[in-house]
């Protein structure tokens, strides 16, 4: 759940952070649409989630009438916020997939040297944001690997 509450405030508090454009080669344009999850896209239909995933290992009701459903065995969470759908789609473990090349473990230099620094960076992890999305990844404070990844629609 702490994964869902630091990507969700950076999410909310996205449009009011400014901060410079990444150095880094992203893999997408500002324009660019969200990349797919395990096959699924950001403001999909939980019925259409399900279709693409089947049924999830576990379902919680979250703040703001948000419902985060997790796929352990794939390794995916997926928040649903009213009015948007699927608005946070979050890889758990290394296995289940990368975002445009990093994935959960890899080192904060590697990510770096890939992307650049992020748009927007918090205490403990970057933000790149797009025109009508982002890609938020935080980084274990001992180890310096990426532990929280994934992608959502902020707050507008």
């Amino acid at each position: 759940m702490r994964m869902f509450a630091a990507i969700g405030f950076v999410l909310v508090m996205a449009p009011a952070l400014a901060a410079a454009q990444a150095q880094g080669a992203l893999p997408w344009k500002p324009a660019d649409p969200a990349p797919a999850i395990a096959g699924i896209h950001l403001r999909e239909s939980r019925e259409q989630v399900e279709a693409a995933l089947g049924g999830p290992d576990e379902a919680k009701n979250v703040a703001g009438g948000a419902t985060t459903l997790t796929w352990r065995s794939r390794g995916i969470a997926v928040v649903f916020a009213p009015k948007v759908g699927a608005a946070i789609i979050s890889y758990l473990t290394r296995q289940a997939g990368d975002i445009g090349g990093v994935a959960i473990g890899d080192t904060k230099q590697s990510v770096q040297d890939r992307w650049g620094v992020g748009t927007i960076n918090t205490s403990n992890g970057w933000v790149y944001r797009m025109d009508t999305w982002v890609v938020a990844l935080s980084f274990d404070p001992i180890t310096n690997v990426v532990n929280q990844l994934g992608i959502g629609v902020p707050n507008r």
